[in-house]
């Protein structure tokens, strides 16, 4: 299956008696962007919208107006990052302004409603933003991210939203401890690290795995404008829990304390896995596969050695990590049996790291053109169905009480940079 890129743009073009499918609207919002940017696809479909409301007559116009509202009720539903940028909000404006008057049936109305729903979001994330760049840095591995948006200020709208923001990092407590006595129980600090991963995993907007793909290696040099940061966000608080695990072994002075240290780490890790946070998991691993730490593990414990071997054989990166993948594949079996697995037991929360190689590899493939020079649309649906599991993985809710303390240290307790 495959088209042209103009063939392919008609399709979204909604019509009197016609609307793009969600399916493929998803798909093709999602991977169009590797050969025109949203503001420029959005045009396309204004330009075509007006063509056909100078031609269309009442009752028809209604039809036409309902089905432009709905593709733009969609749009902001699934991408609502891309009207960030001013240049697809002014063609919003633009179809607001021209073909919402001519309608009698409540079309106004729907489009304030959707621009308000939108509003709440962006507002949201910006919430989100400022409560990233409030973290201190102290070498932490998130100053790299945030210096790229520090610039960025907030609207008034958003600050007045800033006290009823759902994610706010408090300030950092006392760093002269260490995680064991902030959360002594390794089951606790695992459903902590469960809620961290699923609340940053929750900004992550579908369109970034795309542009962290086209920033780097797009054939056609699309020069990409990256207006959101939530993925980058999300490798450096991976890099930050590894680096933290190390920190947490290292500051420990006594010889007895490191082995203590590095197996309450263990536990933890043990709980991720039987949560299904495997990107906490994969992280604890590394932090304490450091070389310096080999002589703490030869002081292990026999359970705690068994438990670490067992734990780095299942996310070993051998057979294009098979093992891992064997279990992912189950996990997302078991999460997928709605109103019949418990909540607790429906988390997946994959290794962040190679579910992006993943997509990078797919994307590499719907940007590359076939010999006729269509574009391959089967590769469009197959990265939409990566995408859209990462986003149902996202969704679930998960049941266990949220302790601020201890996400307030594991996410600003400062670490050595790398």
């Amino acid at each position: 299956m495959s088209g042209t890129l103009d063939s392919l743009v008609k399709l979204l073009v909604p019509t009197e008696d016609h609307c793009p499918g969600r399916a493929y609207l998803f798909a093709f919002l999602l991977s169009s962007r590797l050969f025109l940017h949203p503001h420029q696809l959005l045009g396309e479909v204004n330009k075509a919208c007006e063509a056909q409301r100078d031609k269309v007559r009442n009752p028809h116009i209604t039809k036409l107006v309902h089905h432009v509202i709905r593709l733009l009720s969609e749009w902001t539903e699934m991408f609502p990052y891309d009207f960030r940028d001013e240049l697809v909000m002014t063609h919003v404006r633009g179809i607001s302004e021209r073909c919402i008057p001519t309608d009698r049936s409540g079309g106004g109305r729907e489009m304030s409603l959707l621009l308000s729903r939108l509003l709440r979001r962006l507002d949201t994330l910006e919430c989100y933003e400022e409560s990233l760049r409030r973290v201190p840095s102290n070498g932490s591995a998130f100053g790299k991210v945030r210096s790229r948006v520090r610039g960025t200020q907030l609207n008034s709208r958003a600050i007045a939203l800033r006290r009823d923001c759902l994610y706010q990092i408090p300030n950092c407590i006392c760093t002269q401890t260490d995680v064991a006595a902030v959360c002594p129980c390794p089951m606790l600090l695992a459903q902590q690290l469960t809620h961290v991963e699923l609340e940053r995993m929750s900004y992550i907007g579908p369109e970034e795995f795309v542009q962290a793909y086209a920033r780097d290696a797009a054939p056609h040099c699309l020069k990409v404008t990256k207006n959101t940061f939530n993925l980058e966000y999300y490798l450096e608080w991976s890099s930050h829990l590894r680096n933290l695990v190390t920190s947490e072994v290292y500051k420990q002075e006594a010889p007895t304390r490191r082995v203590q240290m590095t197996e309450f780490w263990i536990n933890v890790a043990t709980e991720c896995f039987n949560i299904g946070n495997f990107n906490s998991l994969m992280a604890i691993i590394l932090g304490l596969d450091a070389t310096t730490l080999s002589v703490s593990k030869l002081r292990l414990r026999q359970i705690h050695v068994s438990k670490l071997r067992a734990l780095e054989q299942q996310m070993h990166p051998s057979c294009n990590f098979s093992n891992y993948r064997s279990i992912l594949k189950a996990a997302s079996v078991r999460s997928e049996r709605r109103g019949i697995s418990p909540e607790k037991t429906r988390v997946v929360i994959p290794y962040f790291s190679l579910l992006l190689r993943d997509i990078y590899l797919v994307s590499e493939e719907c940007a590359s053109r076939l010999a006729n020079g269509h574009i391959n649309l089967e590769k469009f649906w197959e990265l939409a169905k990566l995408v859209t599991q990462f986003l149902t993985w996202r969704q679930v809710n998960y049941p266990f009480e949220r302790n601020s303390q201890v996400m307030s240290y594991l996410q600003t307790c400062p670490t050595p940079t790398e």
